[in-house]
């Protein structure tokens, strides 16, 4: 079962873990999703929970994976398009509010071409998506006229993908992906205004580089080397300007409170052998064995910094009038908020190594699989390593087909399972100092001084 970012149970997103041609796309910081795909390049999604083999690791939720397109001997192409205008969308506002709070407009166009380059031998598939989504906020009576905007956020994707055929037995495929989100106007709205809302601008590129190998008939290996590098910064309008936040109104206004830069980087290599035998403990069983490995190593680097030193939090009370206020903010000093800032810079890798079988019988099969895992983590600027977890996970399920027909069976499974890593485990651990202390500073009328 999945609501929203929960399934099967996880209580929260960052307890799933996030796959695209096996690529896990998943955030080193918080192990949310981290690159967004079009759903044009999606060939097949597969999705596995708790029961899973011992070949999924890395979440206690559901593992999600997304297998994009590829081309083929004969040339496939869509383009699509999609318009929402101001007309078609009602008003969403609350009644006392001013504004709409309703799509402005929202334009998706894509494309996407795939077919051969070298018939039977080489195959590409290509795929572009622009949407531009504007939304007409609503803001508490009060806001002032001249510091609303419309919230405008463009995103844009690419991919590209060669399947190349190197014999009957072997193949190689390559992916690239680039994604980028441009957000003017992140959040504001209701009481956040205009001046004390935020630009994103999170660029991204996910590449793979598979080789698969068929062995003999009844066995098969494959290869991976695959990551993915972004950023995900979100900015001030108006440069070290102090940001303003007061606490009769609820506005926030004046500048974005925090400069904050964010980037990830994860690289990993994995490597599969797919062995399958029949008859081995009876003539009329059949297995399928699995052994795998995979090591991977990633980073994440989140760096805030208070706009201007700190922000002010005032009394907008004490001023004659809320557009005295906006005026001559002064009048409503009170005290300020200072610290709270982040230097987060870890570094994190993780080995994993696993053995199944599934055994097939008659009317029974048997699932058998372990899966080993040791994590580590350290910051970048700390020497040593603070984070260090070794985990064995015993997976075993059990299948009676009741009937024989496929139509009633009894199931069971036991199984170890465990998140992924994030930098989350280990950022406020004290020797990383990553996390600044919080002061409060009250005004001093007598003095003009904080």
């Amino acid at each position: 079962m999945c609501i929203r970012d929960r399934a099967y149970g996880a209580p929260d997103t960052y307890q799933n873990a996030y796959n695209m041609d096996g690529v896990d796309v998943s955030d080193p910081e918080l192990g949310s999703q981290w690159v967004l795909p079009s759903m044009d390049w999606v060939q097949e999604v597969q999705v596995a929970g708790l029961g899973a083999d011992a070949e999924y690791g890395g979440f206690t939720g559901a593992v999600v994976n997304l297998i994009t397109k590829s081309g083929g001997n004969s040339f496939h192409g869509d383009v699509r398009a999609y318009y929402s205008g101001g007309s078609l969308n009602s008003d969403n506002a609350p009644p006392t509010a001013e504004g709409t709070n309703k799509v402005d407009s929202d334009v998706d166009v894509s494309a996407s071409l795939g077919g051969p380059a070298v018939t039977d031998k080489l195959w590409y598939f290509v795929s572009g998506n622009r949407r531009q989504r504007v939304i007409e906020p609503f803001f508490t009576a009060g806001a002032p006229e001249d510091d609303r905007e419309n919230s405008d956020r463009a995103e844009t994707r690419f991919l590209g993908k060669l399947t190349w055929q190197l014999d009957q037995s072997n193949r190689m495929m390559f992916l690239l992906d680039w994604d980028d989100v441009v957000h003017d106007y992140r959040g504001v709205g209701d009481t956040i205004l205009a001046s004390g809302s935020q630009r994103q601008e999170s660029p991204n590129y996910v590449y793979n580089l598979s080789w698969e190998s068929l062995i003999a008939n009844n066995s098969f290996l494959t290869a991976k080397i695959t990551g993915y590098t972004g950023g995900d910064d979100r900015l001030p309008y108006f440069g070290d300007l102090r940001n303003r936040y007061d606490s009769d109104s609820g506005f926030d206004w004046q500048n974005y409170y925090q400069t904050r830069e964010k980037n990830v980087d994860r690289a990993a290599f994995d490597a599969s052998w797919s062995l399958f035998a029949d008859g081995l403990l009876s003539k009329s069983d059949s297995h399928n064995f699995k052994f795998g490995l995979n090591y991977e190593a990633f980073e994440s680097d989140f760096i805030t910094r208070n706009n201007g030193g700190f922000w002010y939090y005032d009394r907008s009370r004490y001023c004659d009038s809320l557009d005295a206020y906006f005026a001559d903010p002064s009048c409503a000093a009170f005290s300020s908020e200072r610290g709270g800032e982040w230097n987060l810079r870890g570094k994190m890798d993780g080995l994993h190594g696993y053995l199944q079988d599934a055994w097939k019988v008659g009317r029974f099969a048997v699932n058998l699989g372990v899966r080993y895992s040791q994590y580590s983590g350290k910051f970048k600027d700390v020497s040593g390593t603070v984070y260090d977890q070794t985990m064995w996970a015993p997976r075993l399920g059990f299948v009676w087909d009741l009937g024989g027909d496929g139509r009633a069976a009894l199931k069971a499974h036991y199984g170890r399972y465990y998140d992924g890593m994030t930098i989350t485990l280990y950022d406020r651990e004290v020797s990383g100092d990553a996390l600044s202390d919080v002061e409060i500073w009250d005004y001093n009328p007598d003095t003009g001084e904080y």
